[in-house]
């Protein structure tokens, strides 16, 4: 029997997270999901940051729902900037779509602000605050590059 020490496990965990600032991130996946309760439809993305000061830093998971109440506060134009393309103003089934552009969607790189999101019960985890790509004009069929060379020292302002 071989004895791993974890007294160093909780230290560890807190080391991953990220200060609350804006930075480009690799969408690792992104799946289509239908809520328990509520039923309705939503997208779950698994974002990777992407930054040399912070060489290994936690997944963070970010939810993008198609309900009618989302649709009235913004949820699908974050959608549009995650994919960087617009989505059909027409009747739309977004795993049909997901299943098309899923290849164009993964490893694409998109700039968000990460802040730091605690729970009672919970221990803190980053969370994204906002998608921060411009929208995407027209009926784009293929993702659009992130904007690269974001200096964070510029973005900090956000967060004052």
């Amino acid at each position: 029997m071989t004895l791993i020490d974890l007294s160093n496990a909780d230290e560890a965990a807190k080391r991953k997270l990220l200060p609350n600032s804006v930075y480009e991130a690799t969408v690792q996946s992104v799946e289509h999901g239908v809520g328990k309760s509520s039923g309705e439809q939503y997208f779950k993305w698994t974002l990777k940051v992407v930054d040399n000061d912070y060489p290994n830093p936690a997944a963070i998971y970010y939810y993008t729902s198609f309900s009618e109440a989302a649709q009235g506060n913004g949820s699908i134009q974050n959608i549009e900037r995650m994919a960087g393309m617009k989505l059909p103003r027409t009747l739309f089934d977004p795993e049909t779509w997901l299943m098309e552009h899923r290849d164009q969607l993964e490893r694409r790189t998109v700039t968000i602000q990460v802040k730091t999101e605690e729970q009672a019960g919970y221990e803190p985890r980053n969370a994204v605050a906002a998608v921060l790509m411009p929208l995407p004009t027209g009926e784009a069929s293929a993702a659009t590059p992130a904007p690269s060379g974001k200096s964070r020292a510029k973005t900090n302002a956000l967060f004052e």
